[in-house]
């Protein structure tokens, strides 16, 4: 990929909506948020592209994640929205630039996103193949940055003793015999369910099958593929 000139970066449309909407260099002047910007940004100049590294390059050296994608995130978020915080992160982790700052400066939005990015990751029918695979390719930079206060604690019931409720009786009593203190823990995560309810507790049962569902995706889709073939 060749590199853009200056010349080229300013001339861009890219650039252009960030002077009204979101430069920093243009803070006084910028419009309302407008949602609608990055439904069109996507579809254009992401998706609309195949997921162009050359246009996600413009998008990031604009700061659209960190001054506009991210803060403005909500529950009311579309999935294009999601999409745009899930492609410019891989980019970052692609430039192997911090990729996790922007959450970090601003964390509020971060549980309504984790919600949302495992529900989508779980949903083969409103999502294309490549945006499937985009948003595993970032679940796993999310899995392996747990260094993280913030996502080490969103996704800790996805990865604890409450897990292991998705294994056969068979299967567990084999672990149990291996690792004996895990009974205890999957115990104690038990009475933990007992005392939570209504929304916290649906969450909390997503969770526990979370990786469980998502693997089980992974072997129909390979089951699939194969008596295609």
């Amino acid at each position: 990929m060749k590199s853009l000139t200056v010349d080229q970066i300013s001339a861009d449309r890219v650039t252009i909506l960030a002077q009204s909407y979101w430069s920093p260099d243009t803070k006084d002047s910028h419009l309302p948020f407008d949602p609608k910007i990055i439904e069109d940004i996507y579809e254009t100049e992401i998706k609309g592209l195949d997921f162009s590294t050359r246009r996600i390059v413009v998008l990031e050296l604009s700061q659209y994640l960190e001054n506009y994608v991210w803060p403005n995130y909500s529950e009311d978020s579309t999935p294009a929205h999601l999409m745009s915080v899930i492609v410019l992160i891989n980019e970052k982790f692609r430039e192997r630039v911090p990729a996790f700052t922007s959450f970090e400066v601003h964390p509020t939005p971060f549980p309504t996103f984790l919600r949302q990015l495992m529900k989508s990751c779980l949903d083969t029918l409103s999502f294309s193949i490549k945006e499937q695979m985009l948003m595993i390719i970032f679940l796993n930079h999310l899995y392996n940055s747990i260094e993280c206060d913030l996502i080490r604690n969103g996704i800790s019931n996805t990865v604890s003793y409450n897990i292991l409720e998705c294994l056969s009786s068979g299967q567990l009593q084999c672990i149990f015999k291996i690792f004996p203190n895990w009974a205890k823990g999957l115990k104690r995560t038990a009475r933990h369910r007992k005392k939570i309810e209504g929304e916290e507790l649906e969450n909390f049962d997503f969770d526990t099958k979370f990786i469980y569902n998502l693997i089980n995706l992974f072997l129909e889709r390979l089951e699939s593929n194969s008596e295609r073939r």
